[in-house]
């Protein structure tokens, strides 16, 4: 029995649980592909036997049994025809026991035809009980069988290694057989072909016209009060009366809004931020000052604007945004390690609170762990200030805010940088708690 389990979430994709290291993963692991294939090894069929109204009782290599229709092409685990249930409790129940041992791999001393012997029964039984017409029907069956089945045996044995089975000159496997992990793949089956006929797609326009309607879309988000530090679903809602939204086909819709954050953000991280000090206290002959954010501020951003299901895990972030974790610089910024610990972490308050919940978690790790600096005419001012709307004056208010509370680079209270509940907000919404926390402790 393997570790992984295969589940199901909500999207219709697969994705693997180890039980014993609790680790999850999209991609198949070897060990369970490698117990997949012994499994289906096992299932695979040894004996077919015909019974009635083209009815079969098909004996797998681990012993297991099912009923295969000829006709319809059903296989299933509860036989659903009277005929043939009358006609299988006539039969000699220790000579079909035999039967399965010997499908396991048991071998008769006196190397006796155990499959033989039971068609043999099965074809005096109908016999008796319908006449000569049935027992011929029945053996016709079986001649067909035999024929399309023995084709259906070489072109398996020479995809698939199984183990080794006794010798057996009736030895038939049916046409169309579906074994149970066939059943499961199926889904995933079809989707991959689905994505490779996707790829493999003609484009419906010229690659000049594709850029020209990514440029429009692209001028559409710039035209419009696009928050990108938000997420697409959200930020779609106020582009869908327009024109220019339709000239890009869905599923490109979401890459280039992307795309578009991490031109913002990059041309927020190129402009060097300066500290101001509106109440004329502040050294005029002071230089700009690079306010560097906090350790997981990036990837606690992404994961924010982030698609999260009961059953996200880190590869889908990352996979869904691909582009971010390249401009951004995530890798140089954090090990995997780091990267994937942080996440699991964070998304786990993400899974189990809602936003208000998050909120009052992220209040009380600011009372618990910052040392509050005295209060200064500066930090009043930035508490004071009107929260921006403008997406790069919020992230510069909330470097300011924290520079201010010495919390950036290796000032007193950096520490708190490697919290993880203090990342448990988006930009926007960490502004904004943070000030009512600062309000309240210095009475502005």
């Amino acid at each position: 029995m393997s570790q992984w389990k295969r589940f199901k979430d909500p999207s219709g994709s697969y994705y693997y649980f180890n039980a014993v290291t609790k680790v999850s993963s999209r991609n198949k692991p070897k060990e369970y592909e490698a117990w997949e294939q012994q499994k289906q090894a096992l299932t695979s069929p040894v004996f077919c036997l015909p019974l009635c109204n083209s009815w079969h009782l098909v004996i797998c290599f681990n012993g297991s049994k099912f009923y295969y229709n000829g006709d319809t092409g059903v296989s299933q685990m509860k036989l659903a025809d009277e005929e043939s249930e009358t006609l299988l409790g006539k039969m000699d129940r220790s000579l079909l026991s035999l039967l399965v041992g010997v499908a396991r791999g048991f071998t008769p001393r006196d190397g006796r035809d155990v499959y033989q012997e039971v068609y043999n029964m099965l074809v005096e039984l109908a016999r008796e009980n319908k006449g000569v017409a049935e027992a011929q029907e029945l053996e016709t069956q079986d001649s067909e069988a035999q024929e399309l089945e023995t084709q259906k045996l070489e072109t398996q044995e020479l995809e698939t290694q199984k183990p080794e089975a006794p010798e057996k000159p009736q030895n038939v496997l049916i046409s169309g057989y579906l074994s149970s992990s066939d059943d499961e793949d199926e889904d995933e089956d079809e989707a991959e072909d689905e994505g490779e006929r996707s790829d493999n797609a003609p484009d419906a326009e010229s690659p000049e016209k594709e850029h020209a309607n990514e440029m429009v879309f692209m001028d559409l988000l710039n035209d419009k009060d696009i928050d990108p530090y938000s997420t697409w679903p959200l930020q779609a809602k106020k582009l869908l009366d327009d024109p220019r939204y339709h000239l890009i086909p869905d599923e490109k819709r979401e890459e280039l809004f992307q795309e578009w954050c991490t031109q913002r953000f990059e041309q927020q991280k190129n402009t060097p931020q300066e500290e101001h000090h509106p109440d004329g206290d502040g050294n005029d002959d002071d230089e700009s000052t690079d306010l560097n954010p906090t350790k997981y501020h990036y990837l606690a951003h992404i994961i924010s604007k982030a698609t999260i299901t009961p059953t996200t895990i880190f590869s889908d972030i990352k996979k869904e945004n691909k582009r971010l974790f390249k401009k951004l610089q995530i890798n140089d910024q954090l090990s995997k390690k780091e990267q994937e610990q942080f996440t699991s972490k964070i998304l786990a308050y993400y899974k189990r609170m809602d936003l208000a919940e998050r909120e009052k978690v992220f209040k009380t790790i600011i009372k618990r762990k910052l040392n509050f600096p005295p209060k200064s005419d500066h930090l009043s001012s930035l508490v004071l200030k009107e929260t921006p709307t403008d997406s790069f004056e919020l992230e510069t208010q909330l470097l300011e805010i924290e520079n201010e509370l010495l919390i950036l680079d290796e000032q007193k209270n950096s520490s708190i940088q490697n919290e993880v509940m203090y990342y448990v907000l988006g930009i926007k919404d960490k502004l904004h708690a943070l000030k009512q926390v600062l309000k309240d402790n210095y009475s502005i």
